[in-house]
């Protein structure tokens, strides 16, 4: 009885091993069912780097087309953009000059205010001390006026009875006869003039800056002069850089007539006109002759 209760034993043991097995077959099921659908997937998975593969490469020239876009885009709006910070530069700088004098006008009103204030306590400080002065200046005046008037030179007192004479003859306008073209700056102008005035022969002044003398005029002046060169203002700047030192000798009557009238300060001053004739440069004996 005690042998077949030993052999029994292990028969027991074999229903746990088969457990165990069972147990390991479950665990290890899932292991082969992932393996598999790898196996099943991998296809695919290469199926599906092909087509992004290829989706990218169908994609490589819109990418670099839409790059090239983008940058013909920036680069027309480069210079807008520049532009547009260029003008909000000068809308800035335009703006801070008026910022800052509101500014200056907001400080300044009070002082302003403050300043006024002050002058009228100053003036009317000042009003009775002024009208004493004012009382008192008169006798001052009168003294001063005398002494002025013994001090003043003969030379002053014959430039007034010339400048009288002038403005005369000025005032006569068309009665005169006699014209003198020049400058008032011009120092045989001045000569010309002075000269007039002296024999008190009325002339009105024509000034060569802002009129221009008729042809009629200079082809007078020019009438029986041995070189036209005489009729050229030879210091002066005009006669200078444009040159006309080589120009005149090979100029007619005509060429000479032209380039006067088209720039006055050519010729040579004063020009006068008188009732017997017409001179070019200062001459007393020959402005004697034209005008009596």
């Amino acid at each position: 009885m005690a042998k077949k209760a030993a052999a029994k034993k292990p028969a027991a043991k074999k229903p746990a091993a088969k457990k165990a097995v069972k147990k390991a077959v479950k665990k290890a099921a899932p292991k082969k069912a992932a393996k598999k659908a790898v196996k099943k997937a991998a296809p695919k998975k290469a199926a599906a780097k092909k087509a992004v593969k290829k989706a990218t490469k169908k994609a490589a020239p819109k990418k670099a087309a839409a790059k090239k876009v983008v940058k013909k885009a920036t680069k027309k709006a480069a210079p807008k953009k520049a532009a547009a910070k260029k003008t909000v530069k000068k809308a800035v700088k335009k703006a801070a000059p008026k910022k800052a004098a509101k500014k200056a006008v907001k400080k300044a009103t009070p002082k302003k205010a403050a300043a006024k204030k002050a002058v009228k306590k100053a003036t009317k400080k000042a009003a009775p001390k002024k009208a004493a002065a004012k009382k008192k200046a008169p006798a001052k005046k009168s003294t001063a006026k005398k002494a002025t008037k013994k001090k003043a030179s003969p030379r002053r007192a014959a430039a007034k009875n010339q400048s009288a004479a002038h403005k005369k003859a000025t005032q006569r306008g068309r009665a005169a006869s006699t014209e003198v073209w020049g400058i008032k700056t011009c120092g045989t102008t001045r000569k010309a003039m002075k000269f007039l005035d002296g024999n008190k022969v009325p002339y009105v002044f024509k000034d060569l800056k802002t009129e221009q003398p008729p042809k009629t005029l200079l082809r007078e002046a020019l009438k029986g002069m041995d070189g036209y060169r005489k009729a050229f203002n030879t210091s002066g700047g005009s006669y200078k850089t444009g040159g006309w030192k080589d120009k005149v000798d090979g100029m007619n009557k005509e060429q000479v007539v032209d380039a006067l009238s088209k720039d006055t300060m050519l010729i040579k001053r004063p020009l006068v006109r008188g009732k017997k004739g017409i001179t070019i440069g200062f001459d007393e004996a020959a402005i004697k002759k034209a005008v009596k």
